[in-house]
């Protein structure tokens, strides 16, 4: 199979969408607008759209500032809609599990995993196929079937960094 440049078209089944972000800090925002310009193509509904653009934001902000990336090394995102469950997914090459920690009052972080468990329906960690990394995983029900059915008759999604996660 041919390898994929950045920048190219992902090829996925129509109600999927892969992105191979940098471990940078501007990878959360790409991240967030990924999400939020398919959702919106698939139609999903609006409460869906803004709750998922919030758990990808707080996935690829710990894969950032916590995972340590080798050079070389992307941080892999997938997200996938299908019978009305949408689940997004964010990969590292690092193997340490995200635990929740407590913050304090005053603190500006420590709270991504707390809003993670508040917000979505489900969530988990898995080791990587090969094991270099992890992926962590959030499910979240989409108010409304009829953004799965526009998932599944929509066309291969081309978000602009779109690359497949191996």
């Amino acid at each position: 199979m041919p390898k994929k440049t950045p920048g190219s078209p992902a090829t996925t089944p129509a109600d999927e969408t892969l992105l191979r972000l940098p471990p940078t800090y501007g990878s959360p925002g790409q991240a967030r607008a990924a999400v939020r310009e398919q959702l919106t193509a698939w139609r999903a509904p609006a409460e869906t759209i803004e709750t998922a653009e919030l758990l990808i934001s707080e996935l690829v902000t710990n894969a950032v500032c916590h995972a340590g990336n080798p050079p070389g090394r992307d941080i892999r995102m997938r997200f996938a809609l299908k019978d009305a469950l949408l689940r997004l997914k964010v990969s590292d090459a690092c193997t340490d599990r995200p635990r929740q920690r407590t913050a304090g009052p005053a603190a500006e972080t420590g709270r991504g995993l707390f809003l993670i468990t508040a917000l979505a329906d489900d969530w988990g960690v898995e080791a990587r196929p090969h094991g270099i990394g992890k992926t962590v995983w959030v499910e979240l029900k989409c108010a409304s079937a009829a953004a799965t059915s526009t998932a599944q008759a929509s066309a291969t999604p081309t978000i602009p960094g779109a690359d497949p996660c191996s």
